[in-house]
């Protein structure tokens, strides 16, 4: 009995420290379970309890126990406890109910036979019997509460517990039953203060130490239990659980310095794939990519099947710049997840740094098609390669997506017109340009685009408007001046070209497209050696153009100035480019304007010849033929200033034979006709210009007029001519436009000449009214002597030398020498250098009967 009575008080310490450490641990250690050694409660059984004496062994009370007669409940008590020795335990028990029958206020028969219903095993009846007792007393709640315990009532014996620290708090046998029993009970939290109190009064206790940093971890008491976990993992030999836990602690705390601790458990344990991946996160986390790269790779050949660790991978050797592998990881994890956003964006990366165009836009077009709201970056960068590629359709769709996202965005909209214009849509591509402008009207890479897609479409009009704009945004840009100045010069509006040209001039301009146009200007302003001048600059440079030399060579001889001819026709030569008709035709021109009449003759013949030659004549073009009739009239003209009409007609028939052009040179084979007196070759070549449709009615009208007078038919001439006078002065505005042209007043005006002087006079004056600069007009009324030629040369000396030269060959062709003379030497004095003035001074001297100067001139 009394071995049994020992075995009782040891019950209750045993389910004590093997229950107390066998802690729930969080979810991120399951499958860890630390299990401290239990020894810290070893001192704290129940052992003393003070149980009644007649429990307790050699009790004197048991061997005083005799035969003697006794009361009823005292024979039943005696008789139970005999039993109980024996070991008939169940026989005692109905002894001590007997017992306790006969004398309900029996307590010491109570307490012993809780005890027999204990090592019975039928606690609940015990602790019944004793709880009707209402004893009170610390042994009497100590024994409940283990007896609970034993029951497994756990909240029950907590309770009894706790009011026994109430008359002694520091009673660490009740502490550690309180802990124990609300461990048991699942209240962890209620038993945590217990075990503080319990551990600050036995420190040392390794046991307790364990047990309390483990629980205080498990309610997020990270501090305490790192604190504690440090304090048991000092030694080299720490159990791997315990360096766990000291880095899990520290996880929540102090980062750094858990990852001594992730590194000593790895150095007990490599495979240990908790320490790996605190690890990998800790130096990801940081940026510390080398250090993370060996515990991702020891976790994916650990897990192969986490996908998330080739993402993880990727990133870590884009950290270090090895893109191809970090591709790779990317595309494979891409493959398993196609979903994921951020690897998508990833790859786009990626395949953009290794210059893959092709798989770039692939990347993009997944991405694009995952991402609800793709970011603009991404779809622009799709847009650029599709139009790169050529795709102009597939970027124009998602430029079209980005502008619903930035509307008006001007980058956008420039990118929408550039990619209509790769397509051809030339006319959506302005109409966006046009918008741009109206929503960006003062930034100037708006207008340069539009300039340039308007100069492509020819549309000069709106192009000026577009430059204009340019200009006014900024005046000083000098590619903005040369175009408008190339515009306003070429559309005949000098006047708008002229500030232009002003203002380049002060900024000091040096460009060669500078001095053509500064050229042109003063060309269409007859300041021909000012345009001469420019040229030659020009023609000196690396800016040569054929077209340059040939203006050139055209005011050279406008000028007379011979020798310049001829140096520019040696430096055509030197360009060793193949002469154009054009340049030919320039080239004989200015010989003939210098009178140097056998080379205007050899340069007018080898154009006509040049194309007489060519075998497949359907292939002459209309150009060339215009040009080749060009060189016959000039031909013409000159065997005609030297009298030699027949030549000159030989030359318009030849002419005519090639060129087929019946409208330019019929005219003047008629002209021709009766200048040398013969009507009736002039009337077939009427009749072939009429049959010809080559010629206007009303030019056709005054030729016939002229063959009439010609043919003695003075009276039907007169009124022809009437008659073609009435329609150039009557009529609708938009009618007789043409009609009223000034050639055609002055044509007329020869016709009546001799007819009619004064007709001549009238209409001579009719044209000075529109043109009132006209020399031609002026020249007739002086030979008509309608103008006085003093009051005509002080406005001929203010005029420039080209236009003096003018007046002296209209002088000289109206036979009206004294003019010639002048104007000519008011050009030499300009032009020392000019032939063409020297030879028409001459001239007029020798017509003035000046035999002598006038030979001194010609050996000038």
């Amino acid at each position: 009995m009394c071995r049994k009575l020992i075995k009782f008080n040891l019950s209750f310490s045993l389910l004590i420290f093997v229950g107390l450490f066998i802690i729930p641990l969080s979810s991120h250690a399951a499958g860890c379970a630390i299990t401290p050694a239990p020894d810290f409660l070893r001192s704290f059984s129940f052992s003393n309890i003070p149980w009644p004496e007649v429990l307790k062994p050699g009790s004197t009370l048991i061997k005083t126990l005799g035969p003697a007669r006794h009361p009823a409940w005292e024979t039943a008590w005696d008789r139970a406890r005999r039993q109980a020795s024996a070991g008939n335990l169940k026989e005692a028990a109905e002894s001590y109910r007997q017992a306790l029958t006969a004398k309900p206020d029996l307590k010491a028969a109570a307490w012993e036979l809780a005890n027999v219903l204990h090592v019975l095993g039928r606690d609940n009846e015990a602790i019944k019997l004793l709880a009707d007792m209402g004893d009170g007393g610390p042994e009497y709640l100590r024994t409940l509460a283990a007896l609970e315990v034993n029951g497994g009532h756990f909240q029950l014996a907590a309770e009894y517990f706790i009011s026994l620290l109430k008359n002694n708090p520091a009673d660490q046998q009740s502490l550690a039953g309180a802990a124990f029993a609300l461990l048991k009970a699942g209240d962890s939290g209620a038993a945590l203060p217990y075990l503080k109190k319990l551990f600050k009064l036995s420190p040392d206790s390794p046991g307790l130490r364990r047990a309390l940093a483990c629980l205080t971890y498990e309610h997020g008491d990270y501090k305490t239990a790192a604190r504690l976990f440090i304090s048991l993992s000092g030694a080299a030999d720490t159990p791997w659980r315990i360096l766990r836990y000291t880095a899990l602690s520290l996880e929540h705390s102090d980062k750094g310095r858990a990852v001594s601790y992730w590194r000593r458990l790895l150095a007990r344990r490599p495979g240990d794939m908790e320490a790996q991946r605190y690890l990998a996160a800790y130096y990801e986390a940081l940026g510390q990519v080398d250090k993370a790269l060996p515990h991702l790779l020891a976790l994916r050949r650990r897990y192969p099947r986490d996908h998330n660790l080739l993402k993880r991978l990727g990133k870590c050797y884009l950290g270090l710049k090895d893109l191809r592998k970090a591709l790779k990881c990317l595309v494979l994890y891409r493959h398993l997840v196609p979903a994921d956003l951020e690897s998508a964006r990833l790859v786009v990366q990626l395949q953009a740094a290794l210059g893959n165009k092709d798989e770039t836009l692939k990347a993009l077009r997944d991405y694009i098609a995952i991402e609800p709201r793709p970011d603009r970056g991404k779809l622009k960068q799709a847009a650029e390669l599709y139009g790169e590629k050529g795709l102009y359709s597939q970027a124009l769709d998602i430029w079209r997506r980005l502008l619903g996202m930035s509307p008006d965005d001007p980058e956008i909209l420039r990118a929408m017109a550039n990619n209509f214009l790769a397509i051809g849509h030339n006319e959506e591509a302005l109409k966006i340009w046009k918008h741009l402008a109206r929503v960006s009207p003062h930034v100037i890479d708006v207008y340069r685009p539009m300039a340039r897609l308007l100069r492509r479409m020819g549309r000069r009009q709106e192009l000026t408007e577009v430059l204009e704009a340019i200009y006014e945004i900024a005046p000083a840009d000098e590619n903005v001046k040369l175009q408008l100045a190339a515009i306003y010069i070429g559309s005949g509006r000098d006047e708008k070209a002229v500030p232009i040209i002003e203002s380049l001039r002060r900024q000091g301009c040096k460009r060669p497209e500078f001095y053509y146009w500064q050229g042109r200007l003063a060309e269409s302003g007859r300041r021909l050696s000012a345009a001469l001048k420019d040229y030659d600059r020009l023609l000196h440079s690396s800016f040569k153009r054929l077209e340059i030399l040939g203006r050139a060579i055209r005011i050279a001889g406008e000028l007379g100035r011979l020798d310049e001819v001829g140096r520019y026709l040696t430096l055509r030569r030197a360009l060793k480019r193949p002469i154009s008709e054009a340049l030919a035709l320039d080239i004989a021109g200015a010989f003939a304007n210098c009178e140097a009449w056998q080379e205007a003759i050899d340069s007018y013949e080898h154009i006509i010849n040049e194309t007489a030659g060519k075998k497949d004549w359907p292939q002459i073009t209309q150009v060339r033929a215009r040009l080749t009739a060009g060189a016959a009239l000039g031909l013409a003209a000159v065997w005609r200033h030297n009298k030699r009409l027949y030549e000159a007609g030989q030359a318009l028939r030849m002419g005519l034979f090639v060129s087929g052009a019946g409208d330019l040179l019929v005219p003047r084979l008629f002209d021709l006709a009766l200048l040398e007196g013969r009507p009736r070759e002039a009337g077939r070549w009427l009749t072939l210009l009429h049959n010809g449709k080559g010629i206007a009615p009303w030019d056709f009208n005054l030729l016939k007029a002229r063959l009439l007078l010609a043919g003695g038919e003075e009276n039907q001439a007169r009124r022809l001519a009437l008659r073609l006078e009435d329609e150039l002065q009557g009529g609708a505005a938009g009618e007789n436009r043409n009609r009223r042209r000034p050639g055609r007043y002055l044509a007329l005006a020869d016709f009546w000449v001799r007819l009619a002087p004064g007709r001549a006079a009238g209409l001579c004056k009719a044209v000075l009214a529109r043109e009132p600069a006209n020399p031609r007009a002026r020249v007739i009324l002086l030979s008509l002597g309608r103008l006085t030629i003093s009051a005509l040369i002080r406005e001929i000396r203010r005029l420039p030398t080209a236009d003096m030269l003018v007046y002296a060959r209209l002088a000289r062709q109206y036979d009206q020498p004294a003019l010639a003379s002048l104007a000519a030497a008011a050009a030499e004095i300009r032009e020392p250098d000019s032939l063409t003035a020297k030879v028409i001074s001459a001239w007029a001297l020798i017509r003035e009967q000046r035999y002598r100067a006038g030979a001194a001139a010609w050996e000038a």
